[in-house]
């Protein structure tokens, strides 16, 4: 009786709690390897939506592939171990429009297709990400010598990121992973045909980056790039460039996604134009305007975001059916506290995700920020949540069989985590999946956990609780 009250009281929390639970722990763990992962339905939906053309073309599941938005602004997309696409955000902000994304994704699912990083060692997988593929966040600790153009002086950061990367570790593969991209090349020709978008979207990008090498001081050695030059490469795709674009309209549609992400991208962050950034989006209306709500967001003037926001509204009555406009409108209402307007906006966001048929991951997204709006709403949720705690601990001092203890601790797991002990909450994580009889998963978050330093008392004795219990199921195995 007591599981059952509160379950129907905890409920909304789990459901969210489970949803997003696994992907920020796998995000914390790209984290040491100086990958900035971030989380933004609206973007996350375009990305996933190109990738997944790209991935059909190739007759690839897109269900077995994992992606991920990387906060860098450096021009890169890259795989890593085999079925994970990282793209970051400077591809978003350096193409002109979706066919330049499709271009470079279907380059990247190429060595998908080509199974070229499983060839390689996991040694060279890991040093691509740590010293090659990080762009500015490798740049900012001081890993790579700032490059200089002709007249001495230092690039911008994002002209030196696509430059610098990879120089640690590209001599040592270099023979493997030239024929790899030049491989990746034909099946990105390959599967834009069949996709019937044009090759000027790839060649717009490599001459881009031809502009960027050309202000470069030092020679390019041919053969001691990773990458085939761009002239190169410029006339593979030229040479071969029969395909028309076939303007559907889910092209469209990408395309306007396009302009109102860079927007939002250049509004948040504030950006200062690289030389190669695109800035088509200042001369749209819609997209100027989605600009201005962003960076007022950003630098979290919510009046004038507000106020933005409602002329945006009647600027373009459509975007009453944008859930990701809608979710926009939500954010700024929850940071004004104005969480009844904030609930009913994160709503229809969710009515108008499920009717465009969006990705399961929009909905999560905006069902967790549904749930804590919810939560934020009831005022004495914390101490209600804090005698279920107390519930919960007392129901766990008797408990005998091990799937009653293990729904007991997911519970107090979610209880937790919005209580804002978040150690406790993975600790209580572990137990849950130990008394699930996943004991590989309750090692991991021990052994992720065993490495913080600042653990308080409590969460160190829980900690060696749980250690003790993973320690005796290993002898017992032996």
């Amino acid at each position: 009786m007591l599981l059952k009250k509160i379950c129907v009281k905890l409920i909304h929390i789990a459901i969210s709690f489970a949803l997003v639970f696994n992907i920020t722990i796998y995000h914390a763990a790209f984290a040491d390897d100086g990958i900035n992962i971030i989380n933004d339905a609206e973007i996350e939906d375009y990305t996933h939506s190109i990738l997944s053309d790209v991935l059909h073309a190739n007759k690839i599941d897109p269900e077995r592939v994992d992606f991920y938005i990387v906060k860098d602004q450096a021009i890169n997309a890259f795989v890593y171990d085999g079925l994970k696409v990282f793209v970051n955000l400077g591809l978003i902000l350096n193409a002109s429009g979706p066919e330049v994304v499709y271009g470079v994704l279907a380059h990247e699912v190429g060595h998908i297709k080509g199974v070229h990083l499983v060839r390689g060692t996991a040694a060279i997988q890991t040093s691509a990400i740590k010293s090659g593929l990080i762009g500015l966040t490798a740049l900012a600790i001081g890993l790579f010598a700032m490059p200089r153009s002709a007249n001495g002086e230092s690039l911008d950061m994002v002209q030196a990121a696509v430059l610098a990367g990879g120089q640690v570790f590209q001599r040592s593969v270099l023979a493997f992973t030239r024929g790899q991209e030049e491989e990746a090349d034909k099946y990105a020709l390959d599967a834009l045909t069949k996709m019937q978008i044009s090759n000027d979207g790839i060649t717009e990008l490599f001459t881009k980056l031809k502009t960027i090498q050309s202000r470069y001081i030092q020679n390019i050695d041919k053969y001691s790039t990773t990458h085939p030059l761009s002239d190169a490469r410029i006339d593979f795709f030229t040479k071969y460039n029969t395909t028309k674009t076939k303007q559907t309209k889910k092209l469209q549609d990408l395309k306007l996604a396009h302009c109102l992400i860079n927007g939002k991208i250049n509004g948040f962050f504030d950006i200062k134009p690289s030389i190669t950034a695109d800035t088509s989006f200042l001369t749209n209306k819609q997209c100027k305007s989605y600009y201005a709500i962003y960076k007022a967001i950003g630098k979290k003037n919510w009046d004038l975001a507000e106020s933005l926001a409602g002329k945006y509204t009647t600027s373009f009555p459509s975007q009453a059916l944008n859930p990701y406009f809608n979710e926009t409108q939500g954010d700024i209402a929850f940071a004004k506290s104005n969480l009844q307007d904030a609930l009913r906006h994160y709503s229809t966001a969710i009515k108008n995700a499920n009717a465009a048929n969006k990705p399961l991951f929009v909905t999560r997204q905006l069902l967790y920020k549904s749930f804590n709006t919810s939560i934020a709403l009831h005022k004495n949720a914390i101490n209600l949540l804090a005698n279920d705690i107390a519930e919960i601990n007392k129901e766990l001092a008797t408990a005998k069989e091990q799937s009653y203890q293990a729904k007991l601790y997911f519970l107090l797991s979610v209880a937790k985590q919005y209580y804002g002990s978040e150690v406790l909450s993975l600790i209580n994580l572990a137990f849950s999946k130990f008394y699930s009889n996943d004991k590989e998963g309750a090692k991991t978050i021990y052994t992720k956990l065993s490495t913080n330093k600042l653990l308080n008392p409590e969460e160190k004795a829980e900690l060696e609780t749980l250690k003790i219990l993973i320690d005796d199921k290993d002898a017992q195995g032996k």
